[in-house]
């Protein structure tokens, strides 16, 4: 039975048929946090058996070789499978909550009351 992939949603190790390169989690403590944080998952388990799929990686991903074999050098970045919900996004920059300047507000005061005694006056000579 093959390994199967920890990215929630994702079926890759599920059929025999299916042939998709897997790789282990890296031995590095550093790039092993990397790598379970960019996966959109919560309880993704730490052990030495935990593989994620090549269908997680850009089709030309950088791959170095690590004990005699090739692995990617980035943490996986493609999670078509998984619901739009649970992919982290970039935080939105902060709107900046300027407040008017009370010259601004009275002048704006005084151009409302200036109209209404105008509009007054105009009602007044019309009758």
């Amino acid at each position: 039975m093959g390994r199967k992939c920890c990215v929630t949603g994702c079926r890759s190790g599920y059929d025999s048929q299916d042939k998709t390169s897997v790789f282990r989690l890296p031995r590095d403590k550093c790039q092993r946090l990397r790598w379970l944080s960019a996966i959109p998952r919560d309880n993704i388990p730490d052990k030495a058996d935990t593989v994620v799929c090549e269908k997680h990686w850009p089709a030309e991903y950088e791959k170095l070789l690590s004990y005699g074999r090739y692995r990617p050098a980035n943490p996986p970045s493609v999670f078509t499978c998984v619901p739009q919900s649970l992919t982290p996004t970039a935080s939105s920059k902060p709107r900046s909550t300027k407040k008017a300047l009370s010259n601004q507000r009275s002048f704006i005061f005084h151009f409302i009351l200036k109209f209404q005694i105008l509009s007054l006056m105009n009602v007044f000579m019309l009758v």
